[in-house]
C-alpha cells in the first residue's frame, strides 16, 4: 500500500513540477502574433513617422532601411516584454492590459534613428535636433499604446483562438499560480521523503522523479509545442516558432539532479553491502 502511495506521489510531483516549468516558460514562448503582428509593426510605423517629420529631406528608402535595422533592437524587445507582462485576467474573465511606460525604450530607439540619419547626411546633428526627435517619439508613446490595446482588443474579439490564448497566458503567468504549484511540489516532495525514508529510498524516488521530469520538460514539451505552434500560429497571424531554449536548460538541470540522487543512492547501497 505504501509503495502505491509513494508511486502516486511521485507521479503527482512530476506533473506538478512540469506544469510549473510550463507556466514559467510561457512568456518566453513569445506568441508571434503579439510580438510581430501588433506591437512591433506599430512601433516601427510610429518611429518612421517621427524620423520623416524631423528630417523632411530624408529619402523614404533610408527610413525603411532604418525600420528594418531596428527590428532586432533590444529596446523593441523590452517594449514587447513590457506589454506581455501587462496582460492579465480581469475579475469578469476578460483579458486586460495595464499600459506600461515605454519612454526609456523609445528614447533608445530615437538614439539609433539619430545615428543612422547622421550617417546618411554626413554631419553630426546638434543637441536641439536630437531633443526634437526624442520629444516626438515620446509624444507618440500614448498613440502607440492606444493603438496596441485597440488592435489587440479588436483581434481578440473576432479571433476566438487568440482570446483563448490570451486568457490562458494571463492565468498561467500569474505569480499566484507559480507560488501554488511551487508550494504543492514542495509538500509532495516532503511526503515522499517521509514515506520512503528507510534505507534512503527517498533518494531513489527523487532521482527517478528528476529523470522523468527532465524527459517531460526537456524533450516531450518542446516537441509537442513545436507541433502545436505549426497549427496555432498561422491561425492567429503568427510567423515564428516558439523558442525552446529554457525548456532544454531546465530539462538538463532536472536530469542532472535526478542522476546525482541516483548515483548517491547507489553508492550508499554499495557501502552498506560492504
Amino acid at each position: 500500500m505504501k509503495k502505491i502511495l509513494v508511486f502516486l506521489l511521485d507521479l503527482l510531483l512530476i506533473i506538478s513540477i512540469a506544469t510549473l516549468c510550463l507556466c514559467i516558460n510561457v512568456r518566453s514562448l513569445s506568441v508571434s502574433f503579439i510580438e510581430e503582428g501588433v506591437i512591433k509593426d506599430m512601433i516601427l510605423e510610429e518611429v518612421g513617422k517621427s524620423i520623416a517629420s524631423t528630417f523632411p529631406g530624408l529619402p523614404e528608402s533610408v527610413i525603411h532601411q532604418f525600420q528594418k535595422n531596428i527590428q532586432e533592437n533590444e529596446d523593441i524587445t523590452r517594449i514587447i516584454n513590457k506589454y506581455l507582462s501587462s496582460i492579465k485576467l480581469g475579475s469578469d474573465g476578460q483579458v486586460e492590459l495595464d499600459t506600461p511606460n515605454i519612454d526609456e525604450e523609445l528614447l533608445g530607439i530615437a538614439s539609433d534613428g539619430i545615428t543612422m540619419a547622421e550617417e546618411f547626411i554626413g554631419i553630426s546633428l546638434p543637441q536641439e535636433q536630437r531633443t526634437l526627435l526624442e520629444q516626438q517619439l515620446l509624444e507618440g508613446n500614448r498613440q502607440i499604446s492606444e493603438e496596441i490595446e485597440e488592435t489587440i482588443g479588436q483581434e481578440a474579439a473576432k479571433n476566438s483562438d487568440l482570446m483563448n490564448i490570451l486568457r490562458i497566458y494571463a492565468l498561467v503567468t500569474s505569480t499566484t499560480i507559480h507560488l501554488l504549484l511551487g508550494a504543492f511540489s514542495g509538500i509532495l516532495c516532503l511526503f515522499i521523503i517521509l514515506l520512503s525514508y528507510r534505507k534512503s529510498k527517498w533518494m531513489k524516488n527523487i532521482g527517478f522523479v528528476g529523470i522523468l521530469t527532465a524527459v517531460l520538460v526537456g524533450f516531450l514539451f518542446p516537441n509537442l509545442l513545436l507541433i502545436l505552434g505549426q497549427e496555432i500560429l498561422p491561425s492567429i497571424g503568427g510567423t515564428q516558432a516558439f523558442q525552446m531554449e529554457r525548456f532544454y536548460t531546465q530539462g538538463m538541470i532536472f536530469g542532472g539532479i535526478g542522476l546525482l540522487f541516483l548515483v548517491i543512492y547507489s553508492l550508499k547501497k554499495l557501502v552498506r553491502k560492504w
